[in-house]
């Protein structure tokens, strides 16, 4: 247990969030399909998954329940609600905040929940200086990533980065589930 629990801290699990399994997950007819995807891609997590849909839908559960099932076999990863990662980048300096960024690009398996979260407007360097790079590298390395957000990809489009939607809609990296829409 020791060894779970360290990966846990390094992952960024809280003991709450520890609770979140594909076998707690609530199953009904219009979900089935993102059970059956998320755990899928639990199993080989390969490319990107993108879940989104309405607030309460189960986006986060599913992939606390990927993250769980990482850590029940032992393997590496980073959680990260997206609006906290990069509030915590904020408060580094630059080589500190270079060295993190770095971490992320390479680790194996990234998780960012709720990244339409992340408000964009001009002056948040955020968006333009961490998560565009970020994604692009993840992308381009073809890195398992999960991205949970609100918004559908085109919302993200409007409503985030023009650059990270692009890539989530490229379906030949990204496999996309809907938990139901925002309108």
């Amino acid at each position: 247990w020791a060894r779970i629990d360290a990966l846990a801290r390094y992952a960024g699990l809280e003991t709450r969030q520890r609770e979140k399994t594909f076998a707690a997950f609530t199953s009904t007819a219009w979900n089935r399909a993102a059970l059956k995807a998320a755990s899928s891609w639990a199993v080989k997590p390969e490319g990107w998954l993108a879940i989104h849909g309405i607030n309460g839908a189960g986006k986060t559960h599913l992939q606390l329940a990927i993250a769980n099932a990482l850590l029940a076999r032992e393997e590496r990863f980073q959680w990260w609600y997206t609006p906290d990662l990069v509030a915590e980048l904020r408060t580094m300096d630059i080589p500190a905040q270079h060295q993190a960024i770095s971490k992320l690009r390479e680790e194996a398996v990234l998780l960012l929940d709720d990244l339409g979260a992340v408000k964009h407007t001009e002056a948040d360097w955020g968006i333009r200086e961490l998560l565009e790079p970020l994604m692009d590298y993840r992308y381009r390395s073809v890195k398992a990533t999960c991205i949970t957000s609100i918004g559908s990809p085109s919302n993200l489009f409007l409503e985030l980065s023009e650059s990270i939607a692009r890539r989530m809609q490229d379906e030949s990296v990204c496999t996309t589930i809907n938990l139901g829409t925002k309108r």
